[in-house]
C-alpha cells in the first residue's frame, strides 16, 4: 500500500475517477489532441505481451504508456479498429468523469513489415498498481475493498452497457487498483481495455440494439442501484455534440467513415435506452 496522502476528493459521480496527477494531466491535454506529437519508442526493458491483439509498453521521456494493438492480425485498422474504439471510449469516460485511464493515438511509422502501424497508447492511471483478480484472490487484501470496489464497479455498469464492452468479467486484469494506507484506507480503481467494444459488436446483425447488460465486474459483489441511477443520468447528459466531436475527432486512417457512423449511431441509441436496458436486469434503475 502506498504510503502517500490521498488525492482531493471530488463530488458526484466524478468522486470514482481518481488518478495520479500525471494521468489527469494526460486526460486534460489529449482529450483535445487525437495524436498527442510525442516521439513514442518501444520500451526496450519490458518485454512485449502476446494475445489476440497484443501490447507494448512505450516511452517518450517523460512520458509512459502502454500500446496496442501489436499482433499481426490486427494491422488493419479499418477491419480491427482496436485503436480508434479505445481511445473513444477513453474520451466519453471522462466526458462523464467515469474511471477509464487517458488514451492518444500514434502512428508507428517505423512497425516492422506485418506489424500494425496505428496504436492507442494509454497512460498509467497510477504510480503503483495491482489488478483486481490478484486481489481476489487474497482475502486479507479482497475484504476491506469490496465495498469500495462495489461502488465503482455499479458506477462502470452504465458506461460499459453504453459502449457495449462484453470483454471485461473474466479478464482479471482489466481493473487496475491502487490503495492508499490509512486510516481510513482508501482505493481507486481505474478500468482498462475497451478494444472490444462498440463496433466490435455492432457490425453483427443485431448491431446497437442489442439488449447487451454489462454485468458486475465482480460477480460475487451487490450493486448499488443508486449508483446506476447516477451514472445513467450522466451518460443521459452526454450530448450529440459531445458524441459527434469525440468520434469525429479520430483520423481517418485508424477508422472507416462507415465505423465512425455506427459507433455515433449507436453511442446515440444506446444512450437514449440506457435506463430501459438496464431496468431489465435491475428494475431499480427505472
Amino acid at each position: 500500500m502506498q504510503a502517500v496522502p490521498a488525492p482531493a476528493p471530488k463530488t458526484g459521480i466524478g468522486r470514482f475517477r481518481v488518478f495520479s496527477t500525471d494521468a489527469e494531466k494526460f486526460a486534460q491535454d489529449w482529450a483535445h489532441l487525437p495524436e498527442a506529437p510525442l516521439a513514442w519508442a518501444m520500451d526496450p526493458n519490458v518485454t512485449a505481451q502476446p494475445g489476440v491483439e497484443g501490447g507494448f509498453w512505450v516511452t517518450a521521456p517523460p512520458y509512459r504508456g502502454y500500446a496496442k494493438p501489436l499482433a499481426a492480425g490486427r494491422s488493419n485498422p479499418h477491419l480491427y479498429p482496436v485503436a480508434a474504439v479505445e481511445k473513444i471510449a477513453s474520451d466519453l469516460a471522462r466526458s462523464i468523469d467515469v474511471p477509464v485511464p487517458p488514451v492518444t493515438l500514434w502512428q508507428r511509422l517505423n512497425a516492422p513489415a506485418g506489424e500494425p502501424q496505428h496504436h492507442a497508447v494509454s497512460a498509467p492511471p497510477f504510480a503503483n498498481t495491482m489488478r483486481w483478480g490478484d486481489i481476489a484472490g487474497v482475502p486479507s487484501v479482497y475484504d476491506p475493498l469490496k465495498a469500495m470496489a462495489a461502488e465503482v464497479m455499479s458506477a462502470m455498469v452504465p458506461f460499459d452497457t453504453w459502449v457495449q464492452c462484453e470483454d471485461h468479467v473474466g479478464n482479471p486484469g482489466n481493473l487496475l487498483v491502487t490503495t492508499i494506507a490509512g486510516p481510513p484506507l482508501r482505493a481507486y480503481f481505474a478500468f482498462i481495455d475497451y478494444s472490444y467494444s462498440q463496433v466490435h459488436k455492432w457490425r453483427a446483425a443485431s448491431g446497437y440494439q442489442s439488449g447487451f447488460v454489462a454485468p458486475m465486474y465482480d460477480a460475487a459483489l451487490t450493486p448499488d442501484i443508486g449508483i446506476m441511477r447516477e451514472a445513467i443520468d450522466a451518460v443521459l447528459g452526454v450530448s450529440d455534440g459531445v458524441i459527434l466531436k469525440i468520434v469525429g475527432d479520430v483520423p481517418d486512417p485508424y477508422l472507416s467513415p462507415a465505423d465512425k457512423g455506427a459507433i455515433i449511431d449507436g453511442l446515440r441509441y444506446r444512450r437514449d435506452n440506457l435506463r430501459k436496458l438496464i431496468g431489465v436486469i435491475h428494475p431499480g434503475v427505472l
